[in-house]
């Protein structure tokens, strides 16, 4: 356990080593409005449920997309299959911009997760009472998560489901918006030797 403890803070101090050698010379300035974009639209989703970020449509597009990628495997799966992609697509993003060694974009998709698992949260919420409006490109539409959550008999939970995503959302903001204001600010503090 101890041996763990100490390679996960190697990894972690070697980490951030990198992420300041790769800060020099780079123009942290530049980037602070996509930080304050990102500020505004964490605002916006712990004021207002019904919020829809500007990556709203990105997002709807991918769990769409999922739908369709899932198509060939059954019912549940091809269901499950939209908000799996909708929220695989940022992880997707990090490990491109991971290995890429960009991590400043890395953060930011850690931002857009958020903004998938706000609007999974809502989504998942609204399994019992179905009132939020449905869109689907492939014909007849049905509640995602009132037949996921019905199929796995934990309809009733949709609530504490919604809360818990909600809380996930809400730490991978935090992290998101923490991280990349140290970056801009390790950008701007470094000389560019």
């Amino acid at each position: 356990m101890n041996s763990i403890k100490i390679m996960l803070l190697e990894f972690i101090r070697n980490q951030i080593y990198e992420i300041k050698g790769w800060c020099r010379g780079r123009n942290g300035y530049a980037r602070i409005p996509l930080v304050l974009l990102f500020m505004y639209i964490f605002f916006r989703h712990l004021t207002s449920i019904d919020y829809q970020s500007i990556l709203h449509p990105l997002n709807l597009g991918i769990h769409e997309f999922g739908h369709l990628i899932f198509s060939f495997a059954g019912q549940f799966i091809n269901i499950l299959g939209g908000p799996l992609i909708e929220v695989a697509a940022p992880f997707a993003g990090m490990w491109n911009f991971y290995v890429q060694k960009d991590y400043f974009s890395l953060m930011l998709c850690l931002g857009w997760l958020s903004t998938a698992l706000f609007s999974c949260a809502r989504y998942v919420g609204d399994a019992r009472s179905m009132e939020l409006p449905l869109v689907s490109p492939f014909g007849t539409a049905c509640h995602d998560w009132n037949y996921l959550l019905g199929e796995m008999h934990i309809l009733p939970w949709d609530h504490a489901i919604s809360s818990f995503i909600g809380s996930i959302a809400c730490l991978s903001m935090v992290v998101c918006l923490w991280a990349s204001g140290w970056i801009i600010w390790s950008m701007i503090n470094q000389p560019n030797k």
